[in-house]
């Protein structure tokens, strides 16, 4: 059979640990078990051994749900003309709640009016259930490949983030202060990306995978990973040259909503002696100067940022670029028409 899940050793051991699949065809195993009863089968031999092949896949620990799917699809041909006649409305009904509208119009449109002569033939009958099983069937193992797959990007993204974190953490520590700081909003540059892309691939399930060409949709997800580094990694990239756009005073003319306007970071430097303000945290930072060791105040002389308010606003724009792909690109063309 072939493996939608495309598990590597590492992805196997996750999956052994959170055993979804294996909890879904435990559920199917028991569904499928009385289908074995209450009927005497056209080929009981053939029967025999569906039913012996079934007993050795119930067994195992972890059962197979492509195999235990065909077990159920092999089962139509066995099952008694009468029987098979009184079982489709039951998998017309799980037809309509599993596939997509567009599949439901596709099929209302190919069958023959629900009064045809057409339904009371068993071998008609017969092709129509095993037809609608393979459609589910289908569907079953393409949602779960979408979702074992959104599963293994999401895995490679924080693995990702997380490695990225630790070298440039261990290039800080061996840095100047200012460099130090810049890694730190290159790191939350990383968060805001990380946390895009997650929001990302949880839309994709939103929708059935068969709305769309799901072979087409598996594809993109497995061999999708560099793009989802790439953009974590520019994020990182957008976050420091948000910093850039602060520190050459830029800020102000492209961000041209007022509310927006009236929270700008500013860029002026660290005063040296302390003035008294209302705002408790302004009143902080602005004894900022007489402070040994503190880490704010220290980030916030090292960034060459006025306040407090102004270091944290800059964290929250640092977020933004990386969590909004297209914030600082579309920052940089207007800079451009801005100079040209």
């Amino acid at each position: 059979m072939v493996n939608l899940t495309g598990r590597g050793p590492l992805m196997g051991s996750v999956d052994r640990f959170f055993m979804e699949t294996a909890f879904t065809a435990r559920i199917v195993v028991d569904t499928i078990r009385d289908n074995f009863v209450g009927y005497v089968p056209t080929d009981p031999q053939r029967h025999q051994a569906l039913q012996a092949e079934f007993d050795v896949i119930a067994a195992e620990n972890r059962p197979q749900l492509g195999q235990l799917l065909k077990i159920e699809a092999a089962l139509v041909d066995l099952m008694p003309d009468d029987m098979v006649c009184a079982r489709l409305w039951s998998v017309q009904d799980r037809f309509r709640r599993v596939v997509p509208a567009t599949t439901l119009t596709a099929y209302a449109a190919s069958s023959p009016d629900p009064g045809s002569a057409q339904w009371s033939e068993p071998r008609f009958v017969k092709n129509q259930y095993k037809s609608l099983l393979d459609v589910i069937h289908i569907n079953y193992l393409m949602n779960i490949g979408r979702e074992k797959s959104i599963k293994r990007a999401k895995f490679i993204v924080v693995i990702a983030m997380t490695a990225l974190t630790i070298a440039f953490l261990i290039v800080a520590k061996f840095s100047s202060d200012l460099v130090a700081y810049l890694v730190f909003l290159f790191i939350i540059g990383l968060m805001g990306a990380t946390m895009s892309i997650c929001r990302r691939l949880q839309t994709v399930v939103s929708h059935d995978a068969m709305t769309e060409d799901p072979i087409f949709e598996l594809t993109g997800l497995r061999s999708g990973w560099v793009g989802l580094m790439l953009s974590l990694f520019m994020g990182g990239v957008f976050a420091l040259v948000m910093y850039a756009i602060v520190m050459a005073g830029s800020l102000d003319s492209l961000l041209t909503v007022p509310e927006v306007a009236d929270s700008i970071i500013a860029n002026e430097a660290v005063p040296d002696a302390p003035v008294i303000v209302a705002d408790r945290s302004q009143q902080l930072v602005k004894t900022c100067s007489a402070r040994k060791g503190d880490t704010i105040c220290d980030m916030a002389k090292a960034l060459h940022l006025a306040d407090i308010s102004s270091l944290f606003r800059l964290i929250l724009f640092a977020f933004a670029a990386g969590f909004a792909e297209r914030l600082v690109p579309d920052m940089l063309g207007r800079l451009s028409k801005q100079s040209s």
